[in-house]
C-alpha cells in the first residue's frame, strides 16, 4: 500500500496545476476580495435552444478525478440520467476508494453541488442537486 507522502506528491502537483489554471483562465468564485480576477465580459447570442451547468470541483470529480465522463458526456448524463443517479454513481465511486489511494485525492467526499439551466424556445428548466 502506498504511504500518504507518495499521494501526497502525486496531489501537489496536481492541485497547484488547477489553482492556476483557474486563476489564470478566470473560473475561481471567491467570496474574497483579496481574490483579483482578469474577467471579460460581454454578451453571446446562444439562439433558442441552450444548457449550461455550474458545478463544484467535488461534482468535477466525475471528470477530472474519475475519467467517468467528458464534459460533453456529463451534460448529456444530465439529460439522460438526471442529477440524483449522478450523485450517487459520485458516490459509490468514492466508497470504492475509500483510502484515496486508486484516484488520489485528499478526502473521501467532498461537497459536490450542481446546477444545471436548459432552454427549449421560449421556457427555462432549472435543476439543483447536492450531493450529501
Amino acid at each position: 500500500m502506498a504511504e500518504y507522502s507518495d499521494v501526497w506528491s502525486k496531489i501537489k502537483p496536481r492541485l497547484i496545476m488547477n489553482r492556476e489554471r483557474a486563476v489564470r483562465e478566470g473560473i475561481v468564485v471567491s467570496p474574497h476580495a483579496s481574490t483579483r480576477l482578469d474577467v471579460l465580459h460581454g454578451e453571446l447570442d446562444l439562439g433558442e435552444k441552450w444548457r449550461c451547468s455550474l458545478l463544484t470541483d467535488g461534482f468535477d470529480r466525475l471528470v477530472n478525478t474519475f475519467k467517468v465522463y467528458t464534459y460533453r458526456e456529463l451534460m448529456n448524463a444530465l439529460e439522460t440520467k438526471g442529477l440524483e443517479v449522478l450523485g450517487r454513481e459520485l458516490r459509490e465511486l468514492e466508497l470504492e476508494d475509500p483510502e484515496c489511494m486508486e484516484y488520489p485525492r485528499l478526502k473521501v467526499h467532498d461537497d459536490a453541488s450542481l446546477i444545471y439551466v436548459k432552454k427549449t424556445s421560449s421556457s427555462f428548466a432549472l435543476f439543483e442537486e447536492e450531493v450529501r
